[in-house]
């Protein structure tokens, strides 16, 4: 059992703890667990009620890449959960849907590149936000089996991986956009691409910590504290993280009549299994959120906070303009469903969003560091989500339901 760290008790402590001292933690590793015990424990201290809910997660590590074409070597990097490799075969280039359905792949090395690969691929069996073109490219690459895939990463300097899925066996790695083009302008040449990666099992968990208030009725404050492998993930998503601690810590005392519940969830950056953990033990409390706020992305010195709602009633969307208008450094913007706020959303549940305008450059990278973190918009998104749970911790479930249609 892990020894609990000391406990920071401010929001830039808390995000200084888990992006400069622990650092990288995706899910399964040693880190993220290292992360829930110390978001337990602020729980805890401040002398909330804590569920840790576990499940089996692999630990996958990649020992070593290597993806030559002739005799040049181009920088690449395994995909999360690629299977280990060695194989050799020649280059097809694919930009598109349209080519990935009519290509023939096997024993091939497909490139896939343009809009194959401008943001990661969600897994195929991804529960929080699936969209069909990504669930239709997955099919395709199973269907086609090529022997190897290399994403090609648009931006200058980013390797973060294309694809996460340990469910697709065919091995994958991405590659900068300068080796990118290199492969693109030697299409069909024999290229070789060799992958160490080992896969044991491992575990990760939500941290479910909970304030009982004077009736059923719950407002739900969430984040995820797990990362992208090899980022320190100081805006995505320590700043969340920190800033539900430091509410946790706010609230603990206060007189609400709504129960809080401060849910840390973990593995929205790669398969989103543990939101569907949360729903199963939420049981049938899950219909009694007034509305769940979701904080993932906040911080970054060059963007301005912003905060939207999903499936709520005009009197709820009232309550968000009037606490946007007591917070000028806010803005709304239109709703997003890449986060963990679509658990509640979709399933009917109001749900409110913070997260920034513009998103940086260097999310999900290895400098999303504390440095580029302004402490200012930390406070600013406590004072902000402090404000709405004062105005909606008294309020019906039904109050901030959307209308239902005639």
């Amino acid at each position: 059992m892990q020894t609990a760290p000391s406990i920071r008790t401010d929001v830039l402590g808390h995000l200084r703890y888990l992006a400069a001292d622990i650092g990288p933690r995706p899910a399964g590793s040693a880190a993220n667990r290292a992360a829930g015990v110390y978001i337990a424990s602020v729980f805890r201290n401040a002398g909330l009620d804590v569920e840790e809910q576990t499940v089996e997660y692999p630990d996958w590590q990649v020992n070593a890449t290597n993806l030559r074409l002739g005799e040049e070597t181009l920088t690449a990097v395994a995909n999360r959960f690629s299977p280990s490799a060695d194989v050799s075969g020649p280059t097809v280039a694919l930009c598109s849907v349209a080519e990935l359905e009519r290509a023939e792949l096997a024993g091939k090395i497909a490139v896939l590149y343009g809009n194959l690969t401008s943001d990661q691929l969600i897994a195929l069996n991804y529960t929080i936000y699936n969209p069909e073109h990504d669930q239709h490219i997955n099919q395709l690459l199973r269907a086609r089996q090529p022997a190897a895939i290399l994403t090609v990463s648009a931006k200058p300097g980013n390797l973060d991986d294309r694809i996460a899925d340990w469910d697709l066996n065919i091995p994958s790695a991405t590659v900068s956009a300068e080796a990118g083009r290199t492969l693109l302008q030697h299409t069909g040449q024999m290229a070789h691409l060799r992958i160490e990666a080992t896969s044991k099992p491992g575990t990760t968990g939500n941290v479910v910590a909970r304030k009982p208030g004077t009736r059923a009725s719950k407002l739900v404050l969430c984040a995820h504290y797990d990362t992208r492998a090899g980022a320190p993930g100081a805006c995505d998503n320590g700043s969340g993280v920190a800033i539900l601690l430091a509410l946790a810590e706010r609230f603990a005392a206060a007189p609400l009549s709504a129960t809080l519940e401060f849910v840390a969830f973990t593995d929205e950056e790669y398969y989103g299994w543990a939101d569907g953990l949360y729903i199963e033990r939420a049981g049938d409390s899950f219909w009694d959120t007034i509305a769940a706020i979701n904080v993932d992305g906040v911080g970054p010195w060059l963007s301005t906070t912003t905060a939207t709602a999903m499936v709520h009633s005009p009197a709820l969307q009232a309550v968000v303009d009037e606490t946007l208008a007591l917070t000028p450094g806010m803005i709304w913007t239109e709703p997003w469903p890449q986060s963990n706020h679509s658990t509640f959303a979709f399933r009917g549940i109001p749900a409110i969003a913070l997260t920034s305008s513009p998103l940086p450059f260097n999310l999900h990278q290895a400098d999303d560091t504390l440095d580029g973190i302004n402490p200012a918009k930390l406070d600013e998104a406590v004072g902000f989500i402090a404000r709405l749970v004062e105005a909606l911790h008294d309020k019906p479930t039904e109050w901030a339901r959307a209308p239902q249609p005639e």
